[in-house]
């Protein structure tokens, strides 16, 4: 693991989005956010977005804003850069039984849906605090009844239930082997338990917020995604 004293020139930013480059599932990102990932840009340093949204959401949100991004979308299950696509996700036989289970059940409950690999998101956002509260305990109780193993995250506006392959961390990995980039050359923004697994893969690792308990020396926290991006500008060359 590398110190932050001991890092290189960077060459890649790895940004998550919800809850980290915004605030929640339905905001935008501040001017000045844009406005420094614009500048960080200009050093020669490759942005990526690593979300649990699809390719077309991503692809259509930095071009809103300006940007030229490489795309880690579906937590890790497909990687987009100069108009190219890798899979990560293994085309299965038999799908996340956990999926499969609650896509049966879903239209009784009312609730929105869409699948990233062979993962999948559901939308609570507009739920009332109750209806909520009854759609959370039917995803972590069926999935209690199946022993299933993946990553299940709860936000106050999803529930992201994760690929059986992938997760953020093997597709940076994998990215970072594409472009000839070193850990030490890596920076990582991230808010939560789906972001984590790219710790290991990064020089430096910054949360933003108090959501995650994670402890390593070359992780650092910041209350804002400003105040984060402003620090990166201001280390890199």
């Amino acid at each position: 693991m590398q110190k932050i004293k001991d890092m290189q020139k960077i060459k890649m930013l790895v940004c998550d989005l919800d809850g980290t480059l915004v605030k929640s599932h339905s905001s935008s990102p501040s001017i000045s956010t844009i406005k420094l990932l614009k500048a960080i840009s200009k050093k020669n340093i490759d942005l990526v977005l690593s979300s649990g949204r699809s390719y077309d959401y991503l692809s259509g949100f930095s071009r809103a804003l300006g940007l030229n991004t490489i795309i880690i979308s579906g937590d890790g299950s497909s990687i987009h850069y100069n108009n190219k696509k890798i899979k990560l996700v293994k085309k299965r036989k038999m799908p996340n039984p956990l999926r499969k289970k609650l896509i049966e059940k879903f239209p009784k409950l009312d609730v929105s849906y869409w699948g990233h690999g062979d993962g999948l998101r559901i939308d609570i956002e507009k739920q009332t605090k109750n209806k909520k509260s009854q759609i959370i305990r039917f995803v972590k109780s069926t999935a209690m009844a199946i022993n299933y193993t993946g990553l299940i995250i709860c936000y106050p506006d999803l529930i992201d239930v994760g690929n059986q392959d992938s997760d953020k961390g093997l597709a940076l990995e994998r990215l970072m082997k594409l472009h000839n980039v070193k850990t030490q050359e890596v920076i990582v923004i991230g808010d939560y338990k789906n972001d984590v697994p790219m710790i290991k893969k990064a020089g430096m690792f910054i949360f933003i917020g108090n959501k995650t308990k994670h402890r390593q020396k070359h992780i650092m926290r910041f209350d804002t995604i400003e105040k984060a991006l402003f620090y990166v500008n201001t280390i890199c060359q």
